[in-house]
């Protein structure tokens, strides 16, 4: 029972150092380092920012723009538009910025993403980029998975990235990135990452990544805290 303890508080320490060094090394606008956690896969990173490769009618299939590493998983978006008048949007169009080739939800649309899995368990960062004003934030769900803690007391990080602002505005026009950090545990199934938009304003999503990463074994988890330990236990005498 104390090995199981100690393995686990070991592995809650490690990931909160890991994870908030991610955090810290994110860059301002869409990105987080593909390689927190080295080289075992499938550690991917899936990037949805084009949307221009539609596969079918609605709801439209969508395989990521981009993969990192290369060849490195298989993951798919279903995007379900349900209002009439809600679609892929070209742009650029006033009230939207610089943003180009982003998906108008309409009320209670909705994105589903499923991307590889392992058994052993695993994390995701999810980030979502939406514009509020014209519409509002959406929903993001991973079924299955428990929301882990960014900052403390803080589930969930949102960045304004872009003023998009008109004379006249009533209320501010902006690009807004969303970001939340999952784990699901060994041996639970994937559910896949649920974006829904608002039944009544709905939602418009310009860019959505998925960074997929296997937890660490607890043993090594161990021996690395063991190890780091002795680490300064050395250097600490070598000071004296």
């Amino acid at each position: 029972m104390v090995k199981v303890l100690i393995k686990s508080a070991a592995l809650a320490v490690i990931l909160t150092i890991v994870l908030f060094a991610a955090v810290a090394a994110q860059s301002s606008n869409d990105i987080w380092n593909d390689e927190w956690w080295g080289d075992r896969g499938p550690n991917v990173t899936y990037y949805w920012d084009d949307w221009a490769s539609l596969i079918g009618d609605n709801p439209y299939d969508v395989e990521p723009d981009l993969v990192l590493p290369p060849g490195g998983g298989a993951g798919l978006a279903v995007v379900t538009v349900e209002d009439p008048g809600a679609a892929l949007i070209e742009g650029p169009l006033p009230g939207f910025g610089s943003k180009t080739n982003f998906w108008d939800l309409g009320p209670g649309g909705a994105m589903h993403i499923n991307v590889d899995v392992n058994h052993n368990g695993m994390v995701f960062w999810v980030q979502v980029t939406y514009h509020q004003g014209i519409a509002v934030e959406p929903v993001v769900d991973v079924p299955g998975a428990s929301r882990m803690l960014l900052l403390p007391g803080k589930y969930e990080l949102r960045q304004v990235i872009e003023d998009t602002s008109l004379p006249g505005d009533s209320e501010p026009q902006r690009w807004v990135t969303y970001m939340s950090l999952w784990r699901l545990d060994p041996g639970v199934t994937f559910g896949g990452i649920n974006i829904t938009a608002d039944g009544d304003m709905g939602a418009i999503i310009d860019g959505v990544i998925i960074d997929a990463r296997i937890l660490p074994e607890p043993t090594a988890v161990v021996l690395g805290v063991l190890g780091n330990c002795a680490l300064i236990g050395w250097l600490r005498r070598r000071r004296h």
